[in-house]
């Protein structure tokens, strides 16, 4: 059998074999030098992992240049062993790369987590602390306060009040159980990089703060008995645990000793929102939302179960709140115009058909009462209470994102059960410009970045900034898309946004 006829399987061997012995390479230069650094990257690394975000370690990645190589590069990069394609063979060259692909990722991130875990239990050795990364342990105990069971983190949606950690928050009690030293009440907005953002009442804004304080003077103290002083001490304990404080309203945030080459650009001024709520460094930090039996302390005031959900997030349509969900898209039908995508929807309110939606492909959006359950100025109140991006939308901007809502929903589900990963390109404000399926792959750890070479590939509207991939629950960023790209390849199949 030539090499143009190896299977997928075959390939993904290779890719697997490739994949660990690029981690051991990587692991011998990053996990190498002063313990500090060693540990903080290790619990960098694992963290991502458990989180799904490999795009975020800054992993070695594999090599597309020269897919006729069978051999592995010298340096951190694997060549791939796949056949190149041919004209007899073109989806055979697709699915062996995208195997390749998949067992290099899964390889890569199998051992890079093995040396992170080996490299933690030596240092763990030799410190009475023991280094786990925050979202593993969140993720293994069970909330011991029955009455605070709607707050655990698996109920937790954009929109809800749950509790939120930091990672160094995480201790191990004298029983050896881990727990949290200190949590915060707030509404989750946002996930980033797997990595909670959440708004908060200046009560909690101000422990916050006064917690960042407490850590820097136990990291003061710490170095101080290592011997360091003056400009020296002070510098160190910048560097470590950024200082934070109240200006008025605004929390300035100064990581100028983190970020030197940034000067006073480095220094963050966070204001609080319309509602007075504070995002205290989300995206930036690593915050997890964590069970509240887990907490020794919990600062701010948590809700009822009734009500915990603040807003409901569209799925979908990117930074769209609405005040509930009882105003659903049930049925849509689509046809592609010479001037865009025509649609006609059905419309109902708490279940019952209350209007039909028309676009006749490049025109207004508009809507006619079927029935008496929705009126003029029901429907305006609904819209004026919905937010985009914190901003009012209007009647026609919310009953276009309830017909995205619908029918993204829709293809996410048929891909979920035919087993294929779903893709779309968006602008800069989240709007929908492109949307593909590639068959037979299931998004996952060993699968993103297989994904970011085969969409590097495919042209994309030219408005389109980045690519995002449906996890299942959420859509997480993907890549940027580049400036240029050749023509799409084999196995991708491209669909029609509405």
């Amino acid at each position: 059998m030539s090499r143009h006829d190896r299977k997928p399987d075959a390939a993904r061997e290779a890719g697997l074999r490739a994949g660990r012995d690029s981690a051991d390479r990587w692991a011998q230069d990053a996990l190498a030098g002063h313990p500090a650094d060693v540990t903080a990257e290790a619990r960098r690394i694992l963290a991502g992992l458990a989180h799904g975000d490999p795009a975020a370690l800054d992993l070695p990645a594999p090599n597309l240049n020269d897919l006729d190589r069978t051999t592995p590069a010298a340096d951190t990069t694997a060549t791939l062993d796949v056949p190149v394609p041919t004209a007899e063979s073109p989806e055979r060259h697709t699915e062996a790369t995208t195997a390749y692909l998949v067992g290099y990722i899964t390889g890569l991130m199998q051992r890079a987590g093995e040396r992170c875990r080996a490299v933690l239990q030596v240092l763990a050795a030799t410190d009475d602390r023991t280094v786990l990364p925050a979202p593993t342990i969140a993720a293994s105990g069970t909330d011991d306060r029955d009455t605070l069971e709607y707050l655990h983190p698996d109920r937790l949606r954009v929109g809800g009040i749950g509790v939120f950690a930091r990672d160094w928050a995480w201790i191990r009690d004298a029983h050896g159980r881990d727990r949290v030293r200190v949590a915060f009440v707030g509404v989750l907005v946002d996930v980033v990089n797997g990595w909670a953002v959440f708004a908060c009442s200046r009560t909690v804004a101000e422990a916050i703060v006064a917690d960042q304080e407490s850590m820097r003077e136990a990291e003061r103290a710490r170095l101080s008995a290592a011997g360091l002083r003056g400009a020296e001490l002070d510098t160190a304990v910048d560097e470590r645990v950024c200082p934070m404080r109240f200006d008025g309203d605004d929390i300035i945030v100064d990581q100028r000793a983190t970020y030197l080459e940034h000067g006073d650009a480095a220094i963050e001024r966070l204001r609080p929102d319309e509602n007075g709520r504070y995002d205290v460094m989300g995206g930036a930090w690593c915050w997890s939302a964590v069970a509240p039996g887990y907490c020794d302390r919990i600062v701010g005031d948590l809700p009822t179960p009734a009500a915990q959900q603040q807003y409901v997030a569209f799925t979908h349509v990117t930074g769209m709140h609405a005040p509930h969900q009882l105003l659903q898209i049930t049925t849509l039908q689509q046809t592609r115009t010479r001037d865009g995508v025509a649609f006609t929807a059905e419309l109902s309110l708490d279940g019952e058909q209350v209007a039909t939606i028309v676009n006749r492909g490049g025109d207004p959006t508009v809507w006619t009462p079927t029935g008496e359950g929705l009126g003029t100025a029901t429907l305006q109140r609904y819209a004026d209470a919905c937010r985009r991006y914190g901003t009012p939308t209007t009647v026609e901007q919310v009953l276009a994102a309830l017909v995205t809502e619908y029918d993204l929903t829709r293809r996410a589900a048929a891909a979920d059960a035919a087993g294929d990963t779903l893709l779309r390109a968006v602008d800069d404000d989240g709007a929908l410009l492109d949307l593909l399926t590639v068959t037979a792959v299931r998004p996952g750890h060993g699968t993103r970045e297989a994904l970011r070479h085969l969409v590097a590939a495919r042209p994309a509207h030219p408005d389109a900034t980045q690519w995002e991939v449906w996890g299942g629950t959420a859509w997480h960023h993907l890549q940027h898309i580049p400036l240029a790209a050749p023509a799409p390849r084999d196995g991708v199949v491209p669909e029609t946004p509405h």
